[in-house]
């Protein structure tokens, strides 16, 4: 007979088999396949959607972008950017975590701060450092470039999905054109998950028996290995994860209540600030300017709902390229043809920006190219992949 922890584990596999949103990567995204061979027939080009961005970074951030050079391009957009500091690879890890200690007394950063490699996808390697203790751990593990952010804190995140209008795409920053010039496709909310402790049960057992958080309860032994025979004390919620990230056990939910007429403007306008700084030349994709940023996805901190839908009390945190998702699609109560139809829809529309960016002179990447970017991002990976 099985005991109580092996039916929760069991209980947990067969729902990270049967609903989508815990599917892997290369599982849930097969059925795009045979969409993405008619939009690059439509286009001819099977990789036009990498011509979008130009400026942004290889294959308008597809793979191997810099987080520290696309916070550097938004730096126009004033405070509503949460500005990045650069830690190199090369010095030994006690000397590079001086180096972010400086630089974050330096731009008046206290504790606490997020640390992050400098390119990473799904939350890999993200850390809250609390103390110079923290620091010092984190550049013992991670020998890739690294960036020092100040810490939003929020309490709300979401991923806004924006997109340019095919049509403004030869605008300039305050050119002619009337209105914004893209549209927000979605917005995810991300609940982060919280256990309420009754002072009886281990973290262990807390983590299995919530209908939830079982099922990733890989992620969360892991990041908390040292506490799961521990008996929190009732009163004392505990946050399971600080990164918004799928993942790494964040709840994705629709957002679409949070699109206004203002949120749009606000955020056009970051678009629109989108530039180089001075001295980097013409865009990684060869193109000439402008250097635009045309479709991807903005992470935002906010204060509340209320501000956010005016356009004001929010902070961009990170800004995803090419190949970053529509993540609302994710929601639980969306049914697979829902969610299909968003990630179907993305890409329809990827295709199209990136054909009239191509049609501009812009150079798609190669299936190859991208291929091997993959490889040398993977091998250059460095740190855990659970995130704080």
């Amino acid at each position: 007979m099985l005991g109580r922890t092996s039916r929760r584990t069991l209980m947990a596999r067969w729902a990270r088999l049967t609903r989508h949103e815990y599917w892997p990567t290369p599982v849930f995204y097969a059925p795009l396949i045979p969409i993405l061979v008619g939009l690059a027939a439509r286009h001819r080009s099977l990789m036009a959607f990498t011509c979008v961005n130009p400026g942004f970074g290889p294959g308008g951030g597809a793979v191997g972008e810099s987080k520290h050079h696309i916070m550097e391009c938004f730096a126009g957009g004033g405070a509503a950017i949460l500005g990045t500091t650069l830690v190199p690879s090369g010095p030994p890890p006690d000397q590079r975590a001086r180096v972010a200690l400086e630089a974050a007394r330096a731009r008046g950063i206290a504790f606490p701060f997020i640390l992050k490699p400098d390119s990473a996808q799904r939350g890999h390697a993200v850390r809250l450092a609390r103390r110079d203790a923290d620091v010092a751990a984190y550049f013992r593990s991670m020998l890739a470039p690294a960036v020092v952010q100040p810490y939003h804190p929020g309490p709300h995140e979401c991923g806004v999905f924006w997109m340019r209008h095919p049509s403004r795409t030869a605008d300039t920053p305050g050119g002619s054109g009337t209105g914004p010039s893209g549209f927000i496709f979605s917005i995810n909310r991300k609940e982060f998950p919280l256990l309420n402790p009754d002072g009886a049960r281990t973290l262990r057992e807390l983590i299995l028996d919530h209908p939830r958080h079982r099922n990733q309860h890989r992620v969360f032994f892991a990041r908390f290995s040292d506490r799961l025979d521990e008996v929190p004390p009732m009163g004392a919620p505990i946050r399971l994860a600080e990164a918004g990230n799928h993942c790494q056990g964040t709840l994705f939910r629709d957002g679409a209540d949070l699109i206004t007429p203002a949120l749009t403007r606000a955020l056009s306008r970051l678009a629109d600030a989108f530039a180089p700084p001075a001295g980097h030349g013409r865009a990684a994709s060869g193109a000439p300017e402008p250097f635009a940023f045309d479709f991807g996805r903005f992470d935002i901190r906010y204060e509340s709902d209320a501000a956010l839908r005016r356009g004001s009390g929010f902070a961009v945190v990170e800004v995803n390229g090419s190949l970053s998702e529509s993540t609302n699609l994710y929601d639980p109560t969306f049914s697979i043809r829902r969610s299909y139809g968003i990630l179907f829809e993305q890409w329809r529309r990827g295709y199209e920006l990136g054909a009239v960016r191509r049609a501009q002179g812009v150079r798609p990447m190669g299936l190859l190219e991208l291929a091997r970017a993959a490889r040398r991002e993977a091998r250059r990976r460095s740190g855990p992949s659970i995130s704080d």
